[in-house]
């Protein structure tokens, strides 16, 4: 009997010994995956001067205590909330017990290359954003007026003013776009004979040098105010046809030199003295102007209501 009670005896010491490290084994594995789990929500972050985020420690419940290397950079409040203050990097710990978690804080100062500027219809322009690692969001007020793409070239469609916005993360940088009117560019030239005391006008040369095609109209006049008696209307004439082909409008493209013969009814030409002054329509980006020019061929143009 009392060996019995022996041998029962030490089966419950062996059960309870084997209990026992089975449980200390399961509690150990527990700690070590908990213990795994606990980590920082980054490990690195870029900001722009004047943000901020705030930064936890997930896996643990503890309360972490916060540092930063630089605060001059980068500070950090008791809750890990970091606020960017100048250009540079810090490192950001959140220290539980003995265990250490960083966080590698970027601070960068962006700056758009402009506040405002004013452009031509029909033209382009880059935005730059320096001091900046970040991806940028181009946008645009209003893209009837002005587009933007990805890169941040702009493009004048027409008159008006719109504001162009270089987003970087949460950041918004702006720029004021202004577009004018395109003013037509070009250099008129009389092609004549000499013919004693006056000069006998053949024809026109026209050089475009504005970026947008001209529209030449087919009727002109020529006006003297000393002598009414040369005043007189004149056709400029296509110079891609043979013989006398009146135009209703020829377009003269950017950079192109095109020579417009005259055509007066009654004497196929027209005498000028320095006193005479020609008169011609155009259309340029579908607004209508006149142009005056005298023999020398200084020209001024208006814009027609």
């Amino acid at each position: 009997m009392k060996g019995n009670k022996r041998r029962i005896f030490k089966l419950a010491t062996a059960f309870l010994l084997v209990l026992s490290f089975g449980i200390t084994s399961i509690t150990a594995g527990t700690e070590q995956v908990y213990a795994a789990k606990i980590k920082i929500s980054s490990k690195k972050i870029t900001l722009i001067k004047g943000q901020s985020k705030t930064l936890k420690v997930k896996g643990t419940k503890k309360r972490p205590k916060w540092s930063s290397s630089k605060k001059s950079v980068a500070s950090v409040s008791k809750k890990g909330k970091i606020t960017a203050k100048k250009k540079g990097t810090a490192t950001i710990t959140a220290k539980i017990g003995r265990k250490k978690y960083k966080c590698k804080v970027k601070v960068e100062t962006p700056k758009l290359n402009k506040s405002s500027i004013s452009i031509s219809e029909d033209t382009y322009y880059q935005l730059k954003v320096s001091g900046n690692t970040q991806k940028v969001k181009w946008s645009s007020s209003n893209k009837s007026i002005v587009t933007v793409n990805g890169k941040g070239y702009i493009y004048g469609k027409k008159t008006g003013t719109v504001s162009i916005t270089a987003k970087i993360s949460s950041k918004k940088f702006k720029c004021k776009v202004t577009v004018k009117q395109e003013s037509p560019k070009f250099a008129v030239q009389f092609v004549h004979t000499d013919d004693g005391a006056n000069t006998r006008v053949v024809g026109i040369n026209i050089n475009n040098r504005s970026r947008t095609g001209i529209f030449v109209n087919e009727l002109g006049y020529v006006t003297n105010p000393r002598y009414s008696s040369l005043d007189q209307y004149v056709y400029l004439c296509d110079p891609d046809e043979d013989g006398v082909s009146f135009l209703e409008y020829y377009r003269v493209d950017p950079g192109e030199t095109v020579l417009l013969p005259f055509v007066e009814l009654a004497f196929g030409s027209f005498y000028a003295d320095d006193d005479s002054i020609f008169f011609f329509n155009f259309d340029f980006r579908g607004r209508t102007y006149i142009s005056y020019v005298d023999v020398y061929g200084n020209a001024v143009y208006e814009l027609m209501d």
